[in-house]
C-alpha cells in the first residue's frame, strides 16, 4: 500500500543527508485532546502495571513519576493514505510554500521502523492502523478527532519498555516506593523526543514539491536532488493548481 508524507524542505534534507525518518513521543504532539486521551487511558492502567507492594500505596509522588515514564515510553509517526494532493494539507506542513511529499510503501516504512527499532528495544513492537475519526473514547493510538478527518492519517506507532533505553545500573533497591521512584527516574533519565530509523533514497517512490513554490525554490529543489543523485523520474513540483 502506498503512504504518503508531507515535510518540510528542513526535515525532507535531514532525510536525505542523514538517511532517516523518525517517530515522535506522542507527549510532545500539538494536539492535547488527543493526547490527554492517550493519557488517561494509560493513568487508568497504571496500577497493574507496578509491583504489588507499590500498588498498595499509590502516592501522588508515585503516580506522576509512573504516569510520566509510561506516556512517554509511546512513539508514532503519521502519514496520510490519500494520493490526491490536498490544498489543506499543503498548508498545514507546509507553511513556508517549500515542502515537499513523499511517497513510500507502508510494508518498506514498517520494515525500518523495526530495524531502528533493534537498537533501542529489540522487543518493542511495531504497530500500524488507519486513523479513526471520532469525538468520543480518545484513549486509543488510533483514534483522533473528527476535526482532522481530512488527513485520512495511515500511523505507525510503537511502545519502548521502561529502561531500555537507559538501563538503571541495578534493581535490588527497588523494595519499597522511594526505590522504585528513584528506579523509575532513572528509567527515564535521557529518554529522546524522537526515535530515528534508516531511509534511503532508493526506499522513496516519489517526491513531489510543493505547488506555491516560487520559481527559484523550484530550481534549488531541482539542482539539490540531480547533486543527491535522485532518479530524474522520482521528483517534480505539483500541478496541483495547473491541471484538473
Amino acid at each position: 500500500m502506498n503512504i504518503y508524507k508531507y515535510l518540510t524542505f528542513t526535515q525532507f534534507v535531514d532525510m536525505v543527508e542523514c538517511q532517516r525518518l523518525y517517530l515522535t513521543r506522542i507527549s510532545e504532539w500539538d494536539d492535547v485532546y488527543e493526547a490527554a486521551g492517550l493519557k488517561h487511558a494509560v493513568s487508568t492502567s497504571i496500577p497493574k502495571l507496578a509491583p504489588s507492594f507499590v500498588s498498595e500505596m499509590m502516592g501522588e509522588e508515585l503516580m506522576t513519576v509512573l504516569d510520566k515514564n509510561v506516556f512517554d515510553s509511546y512513539y508514532a509517526q503519521s502519514w496520510t493514505i490519500s494520493e490526491q494532493e490536498s490544498d489543506a494539507m499543503w498548508r498545514i506542513y507546509s507553511p513556508r510554500r517549500d515542502g515537499v511529499r513523499i511517497k513510500m510503501k507502508a510494508d518498506t516504512v514498517e520494515r525500518s521502523i523495526r530495524e531502528g527499532l533493534k537498537i533501542i528495544d529489540p522487543k518493542a513492537q511495531v504497530y500500524q492502523s488507519r486513523v479513526i475519526y471520532r469525538n468520543d473514547n480518545l484513549g486509543e493510538i488510533y483514534v483522533k478527532r473528527k476535526a482532522f478527518e481530512h488527513e485520512n492519517e495511515y500511523r505507525f506507532w510503537t511502545v519502548i519498555q521502561m529502561g531500555s533505553i537507559n538501563p538503571p545500573p541495578d534493581r535490588a533497591f527497588i523494595n519499597d516506593t522511594n526505590g522504585f521512584i528513584r528506579y523509575l527516574e532513572k528509567c527515564h533519565k535521557g529518554v529522546p523526543v524522537s526515535l530515528y530509523y534508516p531511509v534511503t533514497i532508493d526506499m522513496i517512490d516519489e517526491i513531489t514539491l510543493d505547488p506555491r513554490a516560487a520559481s527559484y525554490h523550484e530550481e534549488t529543489f531541482n539542482t539539490y536532488c540531480e547533486n543527491r543523485k535522485i532518479v530524474k523520474q522520482v521528483y517534480k513540483k505539483s500541478k496541483l493548481y495547473t491541471e484538473l
